[in-house]
């Protein structure tokens, strides 16, 4: 079962990764000298996991791949662009990004800085590209509560405040629910939107996206050994309730949500 979601993962990449190329030929300038370092932070990228879970969000909810595929588009360019950003020596100073070098060391500070706002004008310019007005205004706004001060550059701002501080457990819980979660959030909701689903199953979306995005940090934590050996048996069982926390946002959905559920169960340690 696990290997057939994986072919079907990497079907949807391969999809998404298009659309990705379509939209960056299609909107910029191929001779910009910006353009060159936008492609090199997009391409080859990772595993899409914020427009595909936009897009499995989309299709849960009664929707199909071309509903969501704009907005799916949008949230891999502003992730895309966040992690140029981050990269850079003001914030976490990375001389690699998936084993290569990061875009600010390929091309100089200035150029990737001008890559990260060009991807992030790109995400916005991808959502009034959908027909449906309503759809279109919805998608803005929860892109915008995913990326500003309530969510990617609201945690980072935390995160360089309290960089080389030892932080209390409510404090690192809202850096991540900022800097990771509420793109995850945005992700599933805007899936939703996309597919035109009522409230209550856009509200299901945002609680699961919250508690997955949490998931994923704390799995990233154990991972990277940021806890105590003697802590990590407690962090694993607080990793499992989280998940199942996650999964149990998606009842009302039944089977419908299965390619959704895979995605989470995926994170267990």
């Amino acid at each position: 079962m696990m290997s057939s979601f994986k072919q079907y993962a990497a079907g949807r990449q391969a999809r998404i990764d298009l659309a990705l190329k379509k939209n960056l030929y299609r909107y910029e300038d191929p001779s910009n000298i910006v353009f060159g370092p936008m492609k090199y932070a997009l391409f080859p990228g990772g595993k899409r996991i914020r427009p595909f879970l936009c897009v499995e969000a989309c299709r849960m909810c009664g929707g199909r791949f071309s509903d969501a595929v704009q907005a799916a588009c949008a949230l891999e360019y502003i992730h895309t662009c966040s992690l140029v950003h981050d990269d850079l020596p003001a914030m976490d100073n990375d001389d690699y990004r998936r084993g290569r070098l990061s875009c600010h060391k390929k091309f100089g500070e200035a150029q990737a800085i001008l890559a990260g706002d060009a991807l992030l004008a790109l995400a916005f310019r991808c959502t009034a590209d959908i027909d449906d007005g309503p759809k279109s205004r919805a998608l803005v706004k929860e892109l915008f509560r995913a990326v500003g001060t309530h969510g990617i550059i609201g945690g980072q701002g935390y995160d360089i405040k309290y960089a080389g501080r030892r932080k209390a457990d409510a404090l690192i819980n809202k850096i991540n629910m900022l800097k990771t979660a509420a793109l995850f959030e945005g992700a599933l909701v805007a899936g939703a939107i996309s597919a035109g689903a009522r409230r209550e199953e856009r509200e299901r979306c945002r609680l699961c996206g919250r508690l997955l995005g949490k998931a994923f940090q704390m799995r990233d934590d154990i991972l990277d050994g940021e806890y105590p050996a003697r802590e990590r048996d407690a962090r694993k069982r607080e990793l499992r309730a989280v998940i199942t926390g996650a999964k149990t946002t998606l009842d009302i959905f039944g089977k419908k949500a299965d390619n959704l559920r895979d995605i989470i169960n995926s994170l267990i340690l």
